[in-house]
């Protein structure tokens, strides 16, 4: 699903202007177009919010979305006025035999999860995040909210003594995304490395030169299919050739997903999706993202 898919997609984001003493409201959305009409506002809070990822972004959710999406939409939108303060966008699902589980759009294939808060009315958005999740109490079991950041304000420490009445919350580790703290030239990069490192990359740098004429290319629209048809073929080849068919990619439904997301997140200058060519013909591939200061890594293809 590109931009062009997303209803409301061209319509200009408006900045937030709401008044402090204006009273917060939160509504429950459970059909999918009312969320995509949220998609200006939506695009708006998340670059106000100083705590989002690409993963929040709607060309990331929507995209995933229509591709798992169930019955069990209940995203919770908090508005001041007219203004989106706050974005929730949890579903409930479940699987035969086990608890029905209420979590956020994009679980599983997500490096980080959050919900987006207005920062001057985070506290009071959160507190109506939370009473609309306990006003929904008869239509789930548990309340599992994978990979949130360290920072989230679903981790706050207060969090636990302002939970509504009937709620009670646990934390426990989960994944692990390891970061790097980047300086500002290429050459200080080079210059963190470990010597055996360096000595590795030197002599990788020399046997693909030695192969033929080697290039790194990023996608732009005109190369974007083409990069992507090559990390989907490297990715799954490498997996197939482990005894695994496929890898995270076995599942078409998982391939559609990323194409769209990707095709959506390019047109926002969002996507950082790297190619090694050697004569003329991608060996590897790295899809990543970018915000204002990280580039996120996720995922691979090598030949």
């Amino acid at each position: 699903m590109g931009r062009a898919d997303i209803p409301g997609a061209d319509a200009p984001p408006r900045r937030w202007t709401g008044r402090r003493d204006e009273p917060l409201r939160a509504d429950v959305l459970s059909e999918t177009a009312a969320l995509e009409r949220l998609v200006p506002d939506w695009r708006a809070l998340l670059e106000r919010c100083p705590w989002a990822t690409p993963f929040q972004s709607p060309e990331w959710q929507l995209a995933w979305w229509r591709q798992f999406g169930n019955d069990g939409l209940r995203a919770v939108a908090v508005r001041r006025g007219d203004e989106l303060v706050g974005l929730a966008p949890f579903f409930v699902y479940g699987f035969p035999g086990e608890p029905r589980r209420l979590g956020l759009l994009a679980d599983g294939v997500s490096d980080y999860q959050d919900v987006l808060l207005e920062p001057r009315c985070a506290q009071a958005a959160r507190r109506l995040v939370l009473a609309r999740i306990a006003a929904l109490r008869g239509e789930w079991d548990v309340c599992e909210l994978n990979e949130l950041r360290p920072g989230s304000p679903l981790l706050a420490p207060e969090l636990p003594a302002t939970l509504p009445p009937g709620l009670r919350a646990e934390t426990a580790p989960l994944g692990i995304c390891m970061s790097l703290p980047t300086p500002a030239t290429a050459a200080a990069l080079h210059a963190r490395l470990s010597s055996r490192f360096r000595r590795r990359l030197r002599r990788a740098d020399e046997a693909v030169r030695a192969a033929g004429r080697a290039d790194v290319v990023m996608a732009d629209a005109a190369t974007f299919a083409e990069l992507m048809d090559a990390l989907i073929r490297l990715h799954t080849r490498r997996w197939t050739e482990r005894g695994e068919p496929g890898g995270v990619l076995a599942d078409p439904r998982i391939q559609r997903f990323l194409r769209a997301a990707a095709a959506g997140l390019l047109e926002h200058g969002r996507l950082r999706l790297y190619a090694l060519r050697l004569d003329g013909a991608p060996i590897a591939a790295l899809l990543g993202f970018a915000d204002a200061s990280r580039l996120y890594c996720y995922l691979t293809g090598l030949d």
